[in-house]
C-alpha cells in the first residue's frame, strides 16, 4: 500500500535543514539534530533540556533538504556514541 505524506510533510523536506551538534567541555558529544528552523529549536532545547548546561560548543551545517540533513546525521550517528539521544533507544555512554 502506498504511503501517505501530507503537502506540509513535502514542503519541509524540500526546505533547507541545518544539522547541528552539541559538544561538552572535552568534546564529548552530548546531542545531534536537524531542523529546518534552528533559532526555534535551540530555544525549544533551552527549555528544561538536562544537558544544555553542559553545552561548550556547537557545530552547524547547512543542507538543501532534509534528506540531506539525515543523511549526514546518519553518517555522524554510527561514528559517534550519542550520551542523550539514541535512535535505537539503547542506554549509550559517552565516549570521545
Amino acid at each position: 500500500m502506498p504511503r501517505r505524506v501530507s503537502v506540509a510533510s513535502l514542503a519541509i523536506n524540500n526546505q533547507p535543514h541545518a544539522l547541528y551538534r552539541f559538544f561538552d567541555r572535552t568534546d564529548v558529544l552530548l546531542y545531534v539534530g536537524i531542523t529546518a528552523n534552528l533559532p526555534t529549536r535551540m530555544k525549544n532545547h533551552s527549555k528544561g533540556k538536562p544537558w544544555w548546561t553542559q553545552i561548550h560548543n556547537i557545530t552547524i551545517e547547512h543542507f538543501d533538504t532534509r534528506q540531506d540533513a539525515l543523511d549526514a546525521e546518519r553518517c555522524t550517528t554510527t561514528s559517534t556514541t550519542r550520551w542523550f539521544r539514541c535512535r535505537t533507544r539503547r542506554a549509550d555512554t559517552p565516549t570521545r
